[in-house]
C-alpha cells in the first residue's frame, strides 16, 4: 500500500478550495441583471431642457425599473419622488409613489430623451442626459 503524502494532499485541497471560490465570485445570477438590456437606453439622470414655462426637473432611471423624479416643490425646495416604470415598445408607463401614473411615448437620440405626453396631446418634453 502506498503512503499518502499529507503535504501534497493539503496543497491540492487548498488549491481546489481557492479555485472554487474564485469561480463562484466570477459568476453572476441572471436575476441580478434583470432589465440591463431592456432598460439600458434610459438608465441615468436626465434633466429637462428647452421647455419654457416649466420648472427644472429630472428623471433618474435605474436598471431595475425604479427611479426618482426630482423638481422644486411649492416652497422652492428640491424634492425627489420615487417611481417605478415599465417599457413596452416605445411607450413608458411611470407609476409615482403617490398613485399618479404618467404615460409617454419616448425616444432617445444621443444625449436627448424625448417624452411625448400621451395624456396631454401636443406636450413634448426634452431631457438632456446628465450622467
Amino acid at each position: 500500500m502506498k503512503a499518502i503524502n499529507l503535504k501534497k494532499a493539503r496543497t491540492g485541497l487548498i488549491a481546489t478550495i481557492l479555485f472554487t471560490i474564485a469561480s463562484t465570485l466570477s459568476l453572476t445570477s441572471c436575476d441580478d441583471i434583470r432589465g440591463d438590456i431592456y432598460y439600458n437606453d434610459l438608465v441615468g439622470v436626465w434633466e429637462l431642457t428647452g421647455a419654457p414655462f416649466y420648472e427644472v426637473s429630472q428623471f433618474q432611471f435605474n436598471y431595475d425599473g425604479s427611479g426618482y423624479y426630482s423638481a422644486y416643490d411649492y416652497y422652492g425646495n428640491w424634492q425627489s419622488w420615487y417611481f417605478t416604470y415599465e417599457i413596452r415598445g416605445s411607450q413608458i408607463r411611470i407609476d409615482l409613489w403617490d398613485g399618479q401614473t404618467w404615460f409617454y411615448r419616448y425616444q432617445t437620440r444621443g444625449d436627448m430623451l424625448i417624452l411625448i405626453d400621451m395624456q396631454m396631446p401636443g406636450n413634448t418634453l426634452y431631457y438632456r442626459y446628465v450622467y
